[in-house]
C-alpha cells in the first residue's frame, strides 16, 4: 500500500513594508491649520493615548479643569482606579471621577475652601502650570536657574508664582508675546498639549 504524504503547506510570508519603522501613525486632525506650533505635541500625545476626539481636535477651544486634569493624570502614568476623592461637585458616577480621584491621591490638585473642584469651569494659565508642577515634581527635582520675571508678574496669584517661575525656568512655559504670561487667561486645548508634551520630556 502506498502513503502519500500530505502537501507541505505554503509558508506565510508577513509583509514588511518598513522594517524600521515602528512609530505610531500620527492621527490626522483635520483643524490643526491654526496651531501648527502644536502640531508635534498634539500628535505625540496621540500617539501615547493621552489624548483622542475623531477627526477633529477643537485645539482653540478652551480646557476645563476635569479635561486638563485627565490628560495630565494619563500623561504622568498616575490613574489608581482603586482611589476616592470627596469633592463635593465630582460624584462618582462622573465621566472625570476617576481622574480627579487619582489626582487628588497624587497631592497634584486641590479644592476651593468650599471643598469643590470645580470640574467643567475653564483652566487659567497659572492653575495650568501650577498642576503640571506638582506633576512633573513627582517624577524629579526640579531647579529654578532662571529668575527673570514676566512682564505681569504681578497679575500672578501669589499661591501660583513659585509654579509658573519654576515651568518657565525648565523652559515649559513661556510667554503671550512682550513677555507677558497672561496668568488668569484661560488655558486652550492646544496650550495644554504642548505644555504636558514638554513637561512629560522634562520628566524622562
Amino acid at each position: 500500500k502506498t502513503i502519500t504524504a500530505p502537501p507541505t503547506p505554503t509558508p506565510v510570508i508577513p509583509v514588511i513594508t518598513n522594517d524600521e519603522d515602528t512609530t505610531p501613525p500620527k492621527q490626522e486632525f483635520k483643524d490643526l491649520d491654526s496651531v501648527t506650533w502644536a502640531h508635534d505635541a498634539i500628535n505625540d500625545l496621540f500617539g501615547k493615548g493621552i489624548v483622542s476626539n475623531g477627526d477633529e481636535f477643537r485645539p482653540n477651544d478652551n480646557i476645563t479643569r476635569a479635561e486638563f486634569t485627565k490628560l495630565v493624570v494619563l500623561g504622568f502614568g498616575l490613574l489608581d482606579t482603586q482611589s476616592t476623592c470627596d469633592f463635593s461637585d465630582v460624584a462618582t458616577g462622573d465621566w472625570a471621577y476617576r481622574y480627579v480621584a487619582s489626582a487628588q491621591k497624587a497631592g497634584i490638585v486641590g479644592g476651593t475652601a468650599e471643598h469643590t473642584f470645580l470640574p467643567m469651569e475653564k483652566i487659567t494659565r497659572q492653575d495650568m502650570s501650577l498642576i503640571i508642577c506638582k506633576a512633573l515634581k513627582l517624577k524629579k527635582d526640579l531647579t529654578t536657574t532662571d529668575t527673570s520675571e514676566f512682564a505681569d508678574q504681578d497679575d500672578i496669584s501669589p499661591y501660583a508664582v513659585e509654579a509658573v517661575l519654576s515651568m518657565k525656568s525648565n523652559g515649559i512655559i513661556s510667554g503671550t508675546g512682550d513677555n507677558l504670561f497672561m496668568p488668569k487667561n484661560l488655558a486652550t486645548r492646544a496650550e495644554a498639549s504642548v505644555i504636558i508634551y514638554k513637561s512629560i520630556k522634562v520628566g524622562q
